[in-house]
């Protein structure tokens, strides 16, 4: 009887620095994103709560993450206002994952990106962006509905390379959530009501996409 061999497991010496070095890279990474940021002190607190968010076993929630990087008995307060009045630029935070996309290029060689519409569940009702979107994820023989936001995501492909630094995956690039506005009543005007038809066609998936991606050419274009 063939019996298959034992897979060859790192040693511990091997795993503790393969850890050290992605925690590295992803300090130094994190440390490019200053301009999207209003002052170094708000970029230390995003900075912990990014570490806290590969490492979080649970859900990812504010007080999760905060759970996961041992300051689950300090204030919060400081942590949630991060996500509050526009603190921060995601624009210019998703623009240094770009430029290290870009870096892995050949000079003439196109870049490559990905989009996908995605839903992130919710609970509470007056959260931005909120409405009932059909489930992808429900049965086939049942049309189900969540209470979610819905965004559309572009990732940036890396080429495979045989021996270089990465093998070919997506790198998130841009993230934008759609718009919702409420359904006018039966009772509402003729311009009330047309206005809402012309929200709908602004907001559209395919429009918001097409959006997106003159805003990712814009972007190439000033980098």
């Amino acid at each position: 009887v063939r019996t298959r061999p034992a897979p060859a497991h790192a040693s511990p010496e091997t795993r503790e620095k393969k850890t050290a070095s992605l925690s590295q890279d992803f300090d130094e990474l994190f440390e490019k994103t200053s301009a999207a940021f209003r002052d170094r002190r708000v970029q230390r607190r995003a900075h912990v709560l990014a570490r806290a968010n590969s490492v979080c076993l649970g859900r990812r929630t504010v007080s999760g993450l905060l759970t996961a990087c041992g300051r689950q008995f300090e204030d919060w307060s400081a942590s949630y206002r991060l996500f509050e009045r526009q603190r921060f630029r995601p624009d210019r935070l998703f623009a240094v994952p770009l430029q290290a996309v870009t870096e892995h290029l050949a000079p003439e060689a196109p870049l490559v990106a990905v989009m996908d519409d995605t839903l992130f569940p919710r609970k509470g009702r007056r959260m931005s962006g909120a409405a009932w979107h059909h489930d992808p994820q429900g049965p086939f023989f049942a049309h189900q509905i969540t209470w979610s936001q819905r965004a559309v995501e572009l990732c940036a492909m890396l080429p495979a390379t045989t021996g270089g630094a990465c093998s070919a995956r997506a790198v998130p690039v841009d993230l934008a959530l759609q718009p919702s506005r409420p359904k006018p009543s039966a009772r509402a005007t003729e311009q009330q009501k047309q206005l809402y038809a012309r929200f709908r066609r602004e907001t559209a998936i395919p429009n918001l996409a097409v959006k997106r991606v003159h805003a990712l050419r814009d972007s190439l274009a000033r980098s």
